[in-house]
């Protein structure tokens, strides 16, 4: 049948009595095909399943944190975003962990991406909790926590300012429709009503990174004093004496500071203007003072320009005793500085400082009032975290660590009767 020359003919029936005439060359052209097709399906059965895509590995902590509010873009702000007043009504109705307790969201989303760090925190013993000891645990904890909302303040700026920046473009799009299709055709563009919405939306982070940086400040602090008695239960009582006497110093160098001008006020300026501008000799000139200091030139004074006016008033702590302060305790006055002359001078509470509020400010008769200004230990009105307020907040991160952070199964730690009365 495989001879080439073999053309013998064949007669195949066909359901009823009709008959076709059909070469043997033919008929094994046909299988042939029908094998083929046979033999593709059954590869096709046999072939393994394609494996399922694998998310990418997670960054470094430091780059996590930068893409966490993405620059130059706007995917930090959700598609569905709603106006601030719905939004604040959603907000109003979340659950409490989610919004009564944001910096517990942000340590526990810190947490999922340090397995070392929370085994130690789920290893922590109930012993190890009081009024008196500290866990090296959450120590290192606070001290990454620090870090990471610094960095977080830092890049929502910058996506702040890229908002800013895309709204002067809105508004030469109105102005002059034609001139900016020419110039931008193709480009993603927003109208001035989104990009209100985004602004908003951008500034209330800003705001909750402020209020939580604050919290953590208030828990180092705590953290601070309470490591200090635990050591000084181990002294002698030569050595707890000297101890006391080190300890009654370091509060008094604390003290023992130049005066510092209150912030904002024509003084405080005018030394930035003569001594750090280098204009000695110039009458101080607020409007191009305002211009000096918006170094990216788009109009207003956000977080990182603000607190470069002040840096020169905080460094006043630094040079009379060295150590008095230490890094983040200066980066904390720093930043109550800024929100005192933010809280004052910013009007329509958008984050930013423009120059019609800056000008304004420099005409009130407070301005030329300097009242001088107390640093968080001096100020009587600086309230300070509880060691009772810290005991549940380490319980609750301890808790969430051993229940794999789900949030629905973490009860509200309370602080122990047996503990209130140490």
């Amino acid at each position: 049948l495989l001879k080439d020359n073999y053309s013998t003919e064949s007669t195949l029936k066909m359901g009823s009595d009709q008959k076709v005439n059909v070469t043997l060359g033919t008929i094994m052209k046909l299988s042939v095909v029908v094998c083929v097709i046979a033999g593709l399906l059954i590869v096709c059965d046999a072939a393994p399943p394609r494996p399922p895509k694998t998310d990418k590995a997670k960054e470094s902590d430091k780059k996590s944190v930068v893409e966490a509010i993405e620059v130059g873009s706007d995917k930090s702000i959700p598609a569905n975003a709603q106006p601030a007043q719905d939004q604040q009504k959603m907000d109003d109705h979340q659950d409490p962990m989610a919004v009564n307790d944001g910096d517990y969201d942000e340590a526990l989303d810190f947490l999922r991406d340090q397995p070392e760090l929370a085994k130690r925190i789920r290893g922590v013993d109930e012993d190890a909790f009081g009024r008196d000891l500290v866990d090296p645990a959450f120590h290192d904890l606070n001290e990454k926590m620090l870090d990471r909302f610094d960095d977080e303040e830092f890049e929502q700026v910058r996506h702040q300012r890229e908002l800013e920046h895309q709204m002067q473009e809105a508004r030469e799009r109105e102005e002059h429709p034609d001139s900016f299709r020419l110039h931008h055709e193709g480009e993603e563009s927003f109208d001035m009503k989104e990009l209100n919405e985004k602004l908003r939306e951008a500034n209330k982070k800003l705001r909750d990174t402020d209020e939580e940086r604050h919290k953590e400040f208030l828990r180092y602090e705590l953290e601070k004093e309470l490591q200090r008695k635990k050591e000084m239960e181990k002294m002698t009582d030569v050595e707890k004496k000297a101890a006391e006497k080190k300890q009654a110093q370091h509060e008094q160098d604390m003290k023992d500071h130049p005066k510092l001008h209150h912030p904002g006020s024509k003084e405080q300026l005018e030394e930035v203007w003569e001594k750090e501008d280098g204009f000695e000799h110039q009458e101080f000139n607020p409007n191009a003072f305002f211009k000096l200091h918006d170094t990216n030139g788009d109009g207003f004074l956000d977080n990182i320009e603000l607190e470069a006016i002040f840096r020169k008033e905080v460094s006043k702590l630094v040079g009379t005793h060295k150590g008095a302060y230490d890094e983040r305790e200066l980066r904390e006055e720093l930043a109550r500085m800024r929100q005192h002359v933010a809280n004052e001078i910013d009007l329509d509470k958008d984050g930013l400082v423009s120059l019609d509020e800056f000008l304004k400010s420099t005409n009130k008769p407070e301005f030329k009032k300097d009242e001088g200004w107390e640093t968080f230990n001096e100020d009587k009105t600086f309230q300070k975290m509880t060691p009772e307020e810290l005991e549940r907040y380490e319980r609750r991160i301890r808790e969430a660590a051993r229940k794999g952070f789900d949030k629905d199964q973490i009860k509200d730690s309370t602080v122990p009767d047996s503990r209130k009365n140490l």
